[in-house]
């Protein structure tokens, strides 16, 4: 009995400081194989900006084909399926097996970012974000187009892209595209905030927790092994019995009761039987949005 509380505690105990992120899906997904761990850090650690200060899940995701499926539907069943949170958006990028010019692009959003920004930021007509993203896309610069991708939404989600788009700025996408965006001059009366940096990647963290989560546990196991009675088996059922206060005079062989088996004889009824088929569905308590496009 000691054991198995000793397994059930060691279980908590991992439950309870493991983060979030083991329960749910991974944030890049680079499936299509476009980014090198550096480049996956990076952006690991640009969402858990977002995560940490604005609690809403940022999911990339590269996939060499969806098959038939249209790429709402995939994008869709993607970020519902892996658990993430109901507030968020995932970025997928569908190679389609590098068919040029028909390649996707697109953003499943819902919760609070189809209630705030979703479709200004990433409408398949005028999202600002498909705007800023797609030269990056068509000349197959992925990192930079899923970092491009991140900041823009930081700015998006922390308001700074209103105040940048104000009139007292030249055109948000034309700075952007000319690199003019990350100079000094444009931050200078203080109305943009950075964005913020995260020295610490989330790979390192999830490690350290788990590091501090097994020497929690090994601590615990060990106090409580040290206070268990320990007991030497005994090799014949003779140890067990005390000296002197057993004694067998006869011996009887009593019949006590019979079991009986019966099988019933098969009947010769035909029957078929019926399937059922669910539906999808929607996220976000049916808050959703998407849009993206073709590179």
């Amino acid at each position: 009995m000691k054991k198995v509380l000793l397994v059930i505690l060691t279980i908590f105990i991992f439950t309870l400081f493991t983060p979030a992120a083991f329960a749910q899906g991974e944030f890049v997904v680079d499936d299509a194989d476009l980014l090198t761990e550096e480049m996956e850090a990076t952006l690991l650690s640009e969402i858990s900006s977002i995560q940490e200060n604005y609690n809403i899940d940022v999911v990339i995701h590269t996939t060499m084909s969806i098959g038939d499926e249209d790429i709402h539907s995939y994008s869709e069943n993607f970020y519902l399926s892996n658990g993430y949170a109901e507030d968020g958006l995932v970025f997928v990028i569908n190679l389609n097996n590098n068919e040029v010019g028909n390649r996707d692009f697109y953003t499943y959003y819902q919760g609070t970012v189809y209630d705030t920004f979703g479709d200004e930021a990433y409408n398949s007509d005028y999202g600002v974000v498909n705007e800023v993203v797609l030269p990056y896309l068509a000349e197959e610069n992925y990192y930079e187009a899923f970092h491009t991708y991140l900041k823009v939404t930081f700015d998006f989600v922390s308001g700074n892209y209103y105040n940048f788009n104000s009139d007292s700025y030249p055109n948000y996408e034309d700075q952007y595209q000319s690199g003019e965006y990350w100079e000094d001059d444009y931050y200078t009366d203080g109305a943009i905030v950075t964005y913020p940096s995260n020295s610490m990647s989330p790979v390192i963290k999830e490690l350290i927790v788990i590091v501090v989560a097994g020497i929690v546990a090994f601590v615990i196991m060990s106090i409580m092994k040290s206070k268990m009675n320990t007991a030497v088996v005994k090799n014949e059922a003779s140890d067990y019995v005390k000296a002197g206060s057993m004694n067998i005079t006869r011996q009887l062989d009593i019949f006590t009761h019979r079991h009986i088996t019966k099988t019933a004889k098969p009947k010769n009824n035909s029957s078929s039987g019926g399937g059922r088929s669910g539906g999808s569905i929607g996220g976000g308590g049916g808050r959703s949005g998407g849009g993206g496009g073709k590179f």
